[in-house]
């Protein structure tokens, strides 16, 4: 009886024992340490830490916070950030953070999870100074001596025009709406017979925004009217004297034969006598 009693005793504690040790390999199973253990990816996408040396932050920073502004001095073009993501295994991308111009400027920390998850944060950072313009576009264009088709606008970014043979270079005046935008013009230059094409390129004062306005010019070869008119008077000219000279032959051989006919008249009036 108390060997029975002792063996069940026994038995229990190793049933307690037993579903001790698949409790704790369940929670083990469920932790982020184990999962790695066992190749399971990470999602964790988030940053730990974001930071910069020029400016703060606003607001500050949660890990949650996607969305972020700083304002920064007209000396600061490029900016300096660290970005600590809060799983070791995931990868950080800045972009946006050099070359900042004037005004505000967007730069983008993409955070990419072990699992392929991503997370995006947004710093809009506005650097102090001048903004450049992006005006493109013209406030004048016209050629010397020649009208424009169709008029010219602003907003309107095609033209022809019609010149004769002897023109190798038109002069053109292109004024850009804002005085710190670049106009250049290629193509007029040697003009040839048929269609030029000459591109006006207005490029704005911040590098980005360009416009080109495209001038079709058509080349045609002029008829001399003065040389044709001369020759055709010319013609006539060689034509009435071939008329009168055939007149002349023709009536100096009529008037021959009219002598050596009255001749003969004579001659036989004389024989019969």
């Amino acid at each position: 009886m108390v060997v029975f009693f002792a063996e069940q005793s026994s038995l229990r504690a190793r049933c307690v024992s037993v579903l001790l040790l698949f409790s704790v390999v369940v929670l083990m199973l469920g932790s982020p340490s184990i999962e790695r253990a066992f190749g399971a990816p990470n999602d964790n996408s988030y940053l730990a830490e974001l930071t910069m040396l020029e400016g703060e932050l606003s607001p500050q920073f949660r890990m949650t916070t996607l969305f972020y502004q700083v304002d920064l001095s007209d000396e600061v073009t490029t900016l300096t950030i660290n970005a600590v993501p809060a799983d070791e295994q995931a990868t950080v991308v800045v972009t946006g953070h050099e070359q900042l111009r004037p005004g505000i400027n967007l730069i983008s920390v993409t955070v990419t999870a072990q699992d392929g998850t991503s997370t995006v944060y947004e710093i809009e950072a506005t650097r102090a100074g001048a903004v450049a313009s992006d005006d493109a576009t013209l406030r004048k264009l016209t050629v010397r001596d020649y009208s424009l088709t169709p008029s010219f606008r602003p907003d309107h970014f095609a033209y022809l025009i019609e010149v004769d043979d002897t023109i190798e270079q038109l002069d053109i005046i292109a004024i850009p709406n804002s005085e710190q935008a670049h106009v250049s013009i290629v193509g007029n230059e040697r003009l040839s017979i048929g269609e030029n094409t000459i591109t006006i390129t207005v490029t704005a004062q911040d590098g980005q925004a360009a416009q080109t306005y495209m001038l079709t010019v058509d080349k045609f070869e002029r008829v001399d009217v003065a040389s044709s008119s001369n020759t055709g008077v010319t013609h006539a000219s060689v034509s009435s004297r071939a008329w009168i000279v055939s007149a002349v032959v023709i009536l100096t051989a009529m008037g021959v034969s009219l002598i050596i006919a009255r001749n003969r008249n004579e001659k036989s009036s004389h024989d019969n006598l």
